[in-house]
């Protein structure tokens, strides 16, 4: 049997971006405590699992967004805050920044909503990071919204009516 490698696209370096936390726009309690956080999370003790440096390189940016959103230290936080993050996110109004060339060689900034998907994301890690900050007893009415999930917004596709079909069918040339 053989064994895969798997060889890395980029080096991550950990370290460097753990040490990029005191320039969030969050607390200085919080600031303490994140890498603490995600040295916990690195060896598994917060999950059972050991995620690899990519996926805690994830998990950091969005617990970033959340935490730079509620703009308070998390043992201050209340229902309220954590209603106002899921109401964000329910109605896009949190969204994330890019730049975009134009044409004519300039550049715009453009916002863009935070996809559903991602949506999900944050809040996973944003609960996550509560429950082990304050614990899970005290984390529990915290949490209680962003645990709600939306239905999805599932659209049909537009299929063909037997009309189109059959002038589509009349207009081959091999029919």
């Amino acid at each position: 049997m053989t064994n895969n490698v798997k060889i890395p696209i980029r080096t991550i370096d950990l370290n460097k971006q753990l040490g990029n936390i005191k320039n969030w726009k969050i607390s200085e309690e919080d600031k303490k405590v994140v890498p603490q956080f995600f040295k916990e999370l690195q060896i598994g003790k917060i999950t059972g699992n050991q995620p690899s440096d990519g996926t805690i390189l994830i998990y950091l940016s969005y617990l970033r967004i959340a935490l730079e959103y509620m703009k308070k230290p998390t043992s201050k936080l209340t229902q309220k805050d954590t209603e106002n993050l899921s109401e964000a996110f329910l109605k896009n109004t949190l969204n994330w920044s890019f730049r975009k060339r134009v044409k004519n060689g300039e550049t715009i900034i453009q916002n863009q909503s935070y996809s559903e998907t991602g949506k999900i994301k944050i809040k996973n890690t944003t609960i996550l990071y509560l429950n082990w900050r304050l614990g899970e007893d005290k984390a529990a009415k915290l949490v209680k919204i962003l645990k709600v999930r939306p239905k999805l917004k599932q659209k049909s596709p537009d299929y063909l009516t037997e009309d189109q079909l059959e002038k589509l069918y009349k207009s081959c040339k091999n029919a």
